[in-house]
Order: C-alpha cells, then sequence, then structure tokens
C-alpha cells in the first residue's frame, strides 16, 4: 500500500524540523549547552552529515534525473577526498606545526613565498 501525506501534515513536519534546527543553534549562541558537548567530534560529524544530506538531497537530485548513472561521481569524489585525507593533510598540518602558521594566508605566503 503507498503511502501518502497530506499537505497539512507535510508543512507541520516542515516546520517542527526547521523550529527544532533554529532552537538547537539558538541554544547552542547562548551558550546554554556544555563546552565539552559543543566542542565533542560527534558533533561536527552530525553536522556534517546534515549539510550533506541536504545538499545530496537537492543537489543530487537534479544530477541524476539530468545525467542517469553519472551523478555517482560526485558520492564517488567525496568519499575519495575522505579516503585521502588524512594523506593530504598529514603534510601541511606538520608544516603548519613546525611553522606556527595560523591562516591559509599564511600557509601559502610561506610555501610560495
Amino acid at each position: 500500500m503507498p503511502m501518502s501525506f497530506e499537505l497539512s501534515h507535510l508543512l507541520l513536519v516542515s516546520i517542527v524540523y526547521l523550529l527544532t534546527l533554529f532552537g538547537v543553534a539558538w541554544v547552542t549562541e547562548r551558550g546554554l549547552l556544555p563546552r565539552a558537548l559543543m566542542q565533542h567530534p560527534a558533533v561536527y560529524t552530525l553536522s556534517l552529515g546534515v549539510y550533506a544530506s541536504a545538499w545530496a538531497f537537492y543537489g543530487t537530485v537534479g544530477l541524476a534525473y539530468e545525467y542517469g548513472y553519472g551523478f555517482l561521481s560526485y558520492y564517488l569524489g567525496v568519499c575519495g577526498a575522505f579516503l585521502l585525507a588524512p594523506v593530504l593533510l598529514n603534510p601541511i598540518l606538520r608544516i603548519t606545526r613546525t611553522y606556527q602558521l595560523s591562516s591559509l594566508a599564511d600557509l601559502f605566503a610561506f610555501r610560495f613565498r
């Protein structure tokens, strides 16, 4: 049996979802959450997941419609970036720590003089 939604239910769920997102942002900005919770790596991972899922839904649905299986290159590229991040970022991290470079501009100025 196919599932169907009424427009009022869809609007209610959307409004509750947006209020939850803005509520969490407001509570975090006011400092009502413990600092240890806000700086936990799982929070960063979950926020990245929200960003990636929103981009995947709004971005790749159109790509899949337009290019068929060609849209998989988006996912393969992101997976490759995450798999190669330790290999590519460790030398940069070592240079920034050794020479106390604090920004991307400092890194480029150091590297390219």
